[in-house]
């Protein structure tokens, strides 16, 4: 047998084994890949027979140099180096057959031209996430054949003559996410081939003419995104071929036709989103005869009619645009019937996240290859009229003002295949308002968030082919018979969050292909037993947060099979799901009222594979009450009143992988079996959960862990010890610990030293909450994989600046909450893949320590200083998606404080301080944000409105919307500067599962305390408490009243005003 393939990654070799690769003649592909390999030597290859080996894997080790002939007497074609410690790479060190060479994330400073001179094979070259600044050329080095080169996420500031002085051709360049702010017209002088050229993500503000003239007939892509550009680049003006161009998030208030018109006759994709515009100069488009696509979405165009049309060509050429993105402007009407006169090909319109109120009926009339169309986040109170549009399958509608649907709308509309509705103002809905036959390929409709209280029977019943629908956060009280009636192809209803009491006979009727029925919360209490019928299996049945106190088969009438049902949080203390034990894959019977599980609850339940009985007043459980669940494989029973598990009450569970039962437990000191709650841990107790990969002690009174305490779980791989008053710990505790294991947690467990492992394969470790004084080179040298490490609120007073050296993979660091005196340099230049850096500056000059640092994902900082202004210039902030700030001595948020920070989705913390305004000017600058969450809890803030310049959920003129907001634990004054909370809550309520109306009612307001007493009642309820707390939600629904009779007042006192000079006048 010929071995062709070899993996050896995920071990702990510290040199490449040649040994025993002497002879493999055929082999072909070797993975070397996340190992300890740190030196490389330039005879490693020699002795080896390698001369078929073409794919070399040797990332994520800790290789340094690439040292002189160390790869030239292989014949490879892709070598892997990425996420190593690389800071040179020698002569000759490379193979002359080399395709593709990877050396992505290392700590190279430039290009290494030497190392490449004679690569004449090389096809590919990434350089990504380096410490490249500066491109130098060499000019001994020169590179004829045509490649790739990417060069993103580095650190160079500007591109010269001599940046690319030794390349001839190059495929595709990439130096996106740098921090180019200067070109220079010769930059690319000696490049005489590019295809496509990403420049995205940089502080260009210019781009000379002349640029690119060297290969403008060769340009195909170029994008320029996320720039400060403020006029259509010169440089365009050379380019003959250009099929894509990429200007969003710029500073363009106009578009040059002229200088575009050298790529007229090409253009396919033209994006010019994210910017200022105001409108398009009339005959951009003229002449434009293969674009596709255009994106003029999150600008400042304010109407479509003419002669400022955006879409405005010449009246005797049709447009080839296909797709259109109009979102987020500010357009307020669509009645010029002419808008798309000329684009007769639009496959696609999006004109969402608009202020219109009003669409002519004709508008769209001739967009006869229509086939999707979204108009959601409007302020439409009508549905829209849409005539002809045969073609049309997929129409969006959420998060308008519609109040009514007529009977028939979806006439003209043959092929409608999806339709949502959601977040709009709907009360009912009527027999024929889906009613037609031409409604019949209706898969998915989505009504979502209105108000809807009743719906007539037989409302679906002409939409045979429906698949998906989504009734839920209405106000629907009961089910009429035959409403859910004949869907023979339905398969996803949702009826979750209603004020359901009853569901009639016959109400769901037919439904043969259902999967999924969502009824939880509601206030159901019974179900009448012919309110299903001539049903199928279902899959997931939810009914949790109602209002049962017994759950019987009666409640289930026709169906025979559930895979998961779902009856957590009710008052059940009667169970019985014998109909439907033998097809029950997960049962969730969580915050109920159980007392005790009998062996009769589970009896046939065969196929069980999981059971969540946690949060009960269970005080036994039957010995054999899972005997017949052969297959479980996750049993949670936290949180009850349980004394013991009896002795054999898992034993038929081979694969039991997971066991919770913590919590609310007596203790005692004789054991059957598995008592959680024991004090003391040893292996003898855990003898008859060799499969198991969760274990979890958290929370209770354990105060002795024996020597190899877990030497009998052989496939453990989370283990949580956190929260108990451990006084003796056995130095060889984890001794024979599963290989398998990968996180432990012995958070506030009393330890006074680093535990001892030996496990190299140790992800995530949290030692936080303790009394550890020392940590050194020699603690953490095992623990090479470790990916997440917590050591904070311990009582460190000095690290050793070779203590991280070892973690390699390290990406997560929390060292805050310790008396440590000095950080340096040493201690984190180690950590070149760190991502998160939890309130590590503390003590420190926070801009020192975050320069040294390579660019971040998360940040929490203390800050010391009153003022938070330009603390986060120096971090490298490319990567940046969660930041977190807080400091009691912080009273004052700069108006650029978070200017540096930039990604599609940010969220960022500002807690525990002391500051009493959130500038609004602040949203101006969150130009690179496309997507903000903004937490603003525990601080003094008086007043928030982030939407003065912008309509929510858009905060600024760059177009970011604003996702979520807290400002719990704040001296809200609620007025009315508060009146855009409910309209953010419509707009944003499907953005996400989370539900916005939480957030703001647990806002409490300042100004509730020294209300008026108005009577002994009122004066009582204050005295004893009674009286419910004021929150911005409840508050908010005065806002409209009060707002509009103190305008009213202002305005009536103006007009007496006004009168009273005219009469003084006269």
């Amino acid at each position: 047998m010929k071995l062709t393939q070899l993996d050896l990654s995920h071990n702990n070799l510290s040199v490449i084994p040649t040994w025993a690769l002497t002879y493999l003649h055929n082999l072909q592909i070797l993975h070397l890949e996340n190992n300890r390999i740190d030196v490389l030597r330039s005879n490693t290859f020699d002795e080896t027979q390698l001369n078929n080996l073409q794919f070399l894997y040797l990332d994520n080790n800790q290789l340094r140099i690439i040292p002189n002939l160390a790869f030239n007497h292989l014949r490879l074609v892709v070598l892997m180096l990425a996420n190593n410690r690389i800071t040179e790479i020698q002569k000759m060190s490379l193979p002359h057959t080399l395709n593709f060479l990877v050396l992505r994330n290392n700590l190279l400073t430039q290009i290494p031209y030497v190392a490449l001179n004679d690569l004449k094979m090389l096809q590919s070259i990434d350089l990504e996430g380096n410490n490249i600044t500066h491109l130098l050329d060499t000019n001994e080095v020169t590179f004829e054949s045509e490649m790739k080169v990417i060069l993103r996420n580095n650190k160079i500031r500007r591109l010269d003559k001599n940046s690319f002085r030794s390349f001839r051709k190059i495929r595709e360049l990439d130096i996106s996410y740098n921090q180019i702010q200067t070109i220079e017209d010769s930059s690319f002088e000696t490049v005489g081939h590019m295809q496509s050229l990403d420049l995205s993500y940089n502080k260009i503000a210019y781009l000379p003419r002349g640029m690119l003239k060297n290969f403008a007939k060769t340009l195909k892509t170029l994008k320029l995104a996320e720039n400060m550009v403020h006029a259509t680049p010169e440089a365009l003006r050379d380019l003959r071929n250009l099929t894509h161009l990429n200007l969003n998030g710029n500073k363009l208030n106009r578009i040059d036709g002229d200088v575009l018109r050298g790529c007229k006759d090409t253009l396919v994709e033209l994006f010019i989103a994210n910017n200022y515009l105001e409108n398009i100069p009339h005959g951009v488009l003229s002449g434009m005869k293969q674009l596709e696509h255009l994106d003029i979405s999150k600008n400042k165009i304010m109407t479509l009619k003419k002669p400022s049309s955006l879409l405005s060509i010449t009246t005797d050429e049709n447009s080839s645009v296909r797709r259109l993105n109009l979102a987020g402007n500010r357009i307020n009407n669509m009645s010029d019937v002419h808008i798309f006169e000329h684009m007769p090909f639009l496959t696609y319109v999006d004109v969402s996240f608009n202020r219109i109120r009003f669409i002519s009926p004709r508008v769209f009339e001739k967009l006869k290859s229509l086939e999707s169309l979204f108009l959601q986040n409007n302020q439409m109170t009508h549905f829209p009229s849409l005539f002809r549009l045969e073609k049309l399958r997929h129409l969006m509608l959420d998060n308008n003002q519609i109040q009514k649907i007529d009977n028939f709308s979806l006439a003209d509309l043959p092929k409608l295949q999806h339709l949502s509705l959601a977040g709009n103002q709907i009360d009912l809905i009527t027999e024929n308002m889906f009613g037609s036959s031409s409604s019949s390929e209706l898969k998915s409709l989505n009504l979502a968030h209105n108000k809807i209280y009743t719906i007539s029977s037989r409302s679906f019943s002409d939409l045979d082919n429906l698949q998906q629908l989504r009734l839920s956060h209405n106000n629907i009280r009961t089910i009429p018979s035959m409403t859910f009636a004949n869907l023979k192809n339905l398969r996803y209803l949702d009826l979750s969050h209603n004020r359901i009491i009853k569901i009639l006979p016959s109400a769901l009727y037919q439904l043969p292909a259902l999967d999924v029925l969502h009824l939880d919360q509601n206030n159901l209490n019974e179900i009448d037993r012919d309110a299903f019928r001539s049903f199928g299996d279902l899959q997931t049945f939810k009914l949790s947060h109602n209002a049962f106190r017994r759950f019987s088969c009666e409640f289930l009438g026709s169906i025979t099979q559930i895979h998961q049902l779902d009856l957590s949080s009710n008052q059940i203390n009667e169970i019985d799901v014998s109909c439907i034990a033998r097809g029950l894959r997960k049962l969730s019977l969580a915050s109920n009222s159980v007392e005790k599980i009998h062996r009769k609850l589970l009896q046939d339940a065969t196929e069980l594979v999981s059971i969540d009985i946690s949060h009960n007043g269970i005080i036994d459980v039957d010995s054999d009450a899972f005997a017949e669940c052969r297959k479980l494989a996750d049993v949670k029973l936290s949180h009850n009143y349980i004394r013991n598990l009896w002795k054999g009450t898992f034993q038929y569970q081979v694969g039991l992988s997971f066991l919770s039962v913590l919590k609310e437990f007596s203790f005692q000191e004789k054991l059957h079996s598995l008592d959680i709650s024991f004090k003391i841990v040893d292996s003898s107790q855990l003898t008859s959960f060799g499969n198991l990969s969760v274990l979890s002690f958290a929370n209770n009174k354990v105060d002795s862990i024996e020597d190899g305490a877990f030497e009998n779980l052989l496939s453990l791989k989370i283990l949580d010890l956190s929260n108990n008053p451990v006084t003796s710990w056995s130095p060889t505790a984890f001794r024979d610990l599963s290989h398998s294991i990968s996180s432990i947690n012995m958070a506030n467990t009393g330890l006074f030293s680093m535990p001892k492992f030996s496990h190299r394969s140790i992800q995530s470790l949290n030692i936080s909450c303790n009394k550890i004084y020392e940590l050194s080179e020699r603690d953490l040298a095992p623990l090479t994989k470790l990916v997440a490490l917590d050591i904070s609120h311990n009582n460190l007073k000095q690290v050793s600046p070779l203590a991280f050296e070892p973690l390699i993979h390290l990406k997560q660091l929390n060292i805050s909450a310790n008396p440590i005196t000095h950080l340096t340099n040493d201690h984190i230049q180690q950590l070149y893949q760190l991502y998160n850096i939890p309130d590590m500056a503390r003590p420190y000059q926070i801009s020192s320590i975050l320069s040294n640092l390579p660019p971040l994902h998360t940040i929490y900082v203390d800050i010391k200083e009153p003022v938070l202004d330009r603390q986060f210039y120096t971090a490298d902030t490319r990567l940046l998606r969660h930041l977190v700030v807080f400091g009691k001595n912080m009273t004052q948020l700069d108006v650029g404080a978070f200017a540096t920070v930039r990604g599609f989705k940010v969220r960022i913390e500002v807690h525990n301080s002391s500051i009493q305004e959130f500038p609004t000017r602040i949203f101006e600058t969150l130009t690179g944000i496309s997507i903000l969450s903004l937490s603003l809890t525990d601080n003094k803030l008086t007043t928030f409105n982030p939407f003065q310049t912008a309509t929510a959920p858009v905060v600024n003129q760059h177009g970011t919307i604003l996702h979520s907001l807290e400002l719990q634990n704040n001296p809200i004054n609620c007025d009315c500067q508060f009146k855009w909370v409910d309209e953010f809550i419509r707009v944003t309520s499907l953005l996400s599962d989370h539900h916005k109306s939480q957030d703001f009612d647990k806002v409490e307001c300042a100004d509730s305390q020294s209300s008026n007493l108005e009577s002994f009642a009122s004066a009582a309820n204050e005295l004893f408490s009674y009286r419910k707390k004021t929150t911005l939600l409840s508050k908010s629904d005065d806002f409209d009243v009060e707002c509009a009779v103190k305008f009213s007042r202002h305005n009536s006192l103006f007009l007496s005003i006004i009168v009273s000079i005219f009469l003084l006048i006269l």
